[in-house]
């Protein structure tokens, strides 16, 4: 979708980021551009870790759900922490990696913010 809103990507990944193994990833939001720019820079076998409204939003929630990505409750933090749990235990027997943005807002470029609670 970068190329169709006319946005050019430098795209900047290490050689072997293919074959590095499992990770978490940590990033930020920039801005509301994130969903058609960061999806470039995503490696192979890696999931996101999103609000769990996504899955309402017409097509990309449904498209976002099935293809793995993981849905979490941030009103109701025991329930995200638990789903968190499940999270772990299943990923720790595949070479699946996880992608999260743990600030739960945008930083409209100002760098890293405070992390969510829990």
């Amino acid at each position: 979708l970068s190329r169709a809103c006319g946005i050019t990507l430098d795209i900047r990944n290490p050689e072997d980021a293919n074959s590095r193994g499992q990770h978490v990833y940590v990033t930020n939001h920039q801005n509301s551009w994130d969903l058609f720019t960061i999806s470039s820079a995503v490696t192979p076998k890696v999931v996101t870790v999103g609000k769990k409204s996504l899955a309402w939003m017409p097509l990309f929630g449904q498209l976002y759900w099935l293809t793995g990505n993981i849905l979490i409750d941030r009103a109701n933090r025991s329930k995200a922490v638990g789903t968190i749990d499940q999270v772990v235990n299943s990923l720790k027997g595949s070479d699946v990696s996880v992608w999260m943005f743990p600030e739960g807002t945008r930083s409209r470029g100002r760098g890293l913010l405070p992390f969510k609670t829990g």
